[in-house]
């Protein structure tokens, strides 16, 4: 699978650039899903001293320029090769030195020291990394953080999608319910009668204005209720959670009244750590300790 998704990046490259940080912008970008990110990210960045920062899985580089101007020590790296070319031309565009951007691997931070970085930023990365990694990834990290060092990581909610009322809900589901209660051959069967009660249990559409990259490539979700948990047992104390890409209403009326997408736009923030959040927002960034 990790090379189903270097190969999506390395392809999907150039459309990123036109999708990151585009709102407003680009007639396509529905929703300034980047941007609220980054205001989230720079509210806690803008509250530490300033230090050494890992972009992990930097992407393009937009928030490593911007933490470069913004006084911090920082470096990035990316599996994708198109990437990290992205990454070098922003940098040197920003008058930075391009080889603060390199080629690597969550799974092996060996090029950087340990104890030698503040914060480590995982932003977009952590649906596409593989459970039989997260030892190793997690490891890494917590050896190259210095004591007290935060992560900052988002995460796509696994609990919205009991809310999109679609595919996703359904195997929502079968994967987290029926599993608990039924044999394999009764939660198949019970799965398939739970998506006659869904209008739309085909949707959405894999392609078009309002399809989703989860059609595309493995995607994993986290479950704001248990992140603590399963942190804790790699080392990190949950510090923060808060909530963005909110949705006043499911996903599946912005088809036919592309409006409704906008009203959540200015609660953003204002319900960051809403409770409402964990069942509305399609993603949240969790802040992490070294303990």
């Amino acid at each position: 699978m990790e090379a189903n998704t270097k190969a999506f990046w390395e392809k999907d490259a150039a459309g990123h650039m036109g999708f990151a940080y585009q709102y407003g912008k680009n007639p396509e970008v529905r929703y300034p899903m980047y941007e609220v990110r980054r205001n989230l990210v720079f509210e806690t960045l803008n509250a530490m001293p300033k230090g050494k920062i890992l972009d992990a899985g930097c992407g393009a580089a937009h928030v490593l320029a911007e933490c470069l101007s913004d006084d911090w020590d920082g470096y990035g790296f990316d599996f994708a090769e198109a990437m990290v070319e992205l990454g070098k031309k922003e940098l040197a565009d920003h008058g930075y030195d391009p080889e603060r951007v390199r080629q690597g691997l969550m799974s092996d931070l060996s090029h950087y020291a340990s104890n030698s970085f503040d914060v480590v930023l995982l932003l977009g990365v952590s649906q596409y990394l593989m459970e039989e990694d997260d030892e190793a990834i997690w490891s890494g990290i917590h050896r190259i953080l210095k004591p007290n060092g935060i992560v900052l990581i988002d995460f796509v909610n696994s609990l919205f999608d009991l809310t999109t009322f679609n595919k996703f809900t359904v195997k929502f589901a079968a994967d987290e319910v029926l599993s608990l209660f039924f044999p394999k051959e009764k939660a198949a069967e019970l799965e398939q009668r739970i998506a006659k009660l869904v209008t739309y249990p085909n949707k959405p559409d894999v392609t078009g204005l309002y399809s989703t990259r989860r059609d595309h490539i493995r995607k994993r979700t986290e479950n704001p209720l248990t992140v603590a948990e399963r942190m804790k047992g790699h080392g990190f104390a949950l510090d923060d959670n808060r909530f963005f890409r909110l949705h006043a209403v499911p996903p599946l009326l912005f088809e036919t009244d592309p409006a409704l997408e906008k009203v959540a736009i200015e609660k953003e923030g204002v319900l960051a750590r809403h409770w409402i959040g964990h069942f509305i927002a399609s993603a949240f960034l969790a802040t992490l300790k070294k303990v």
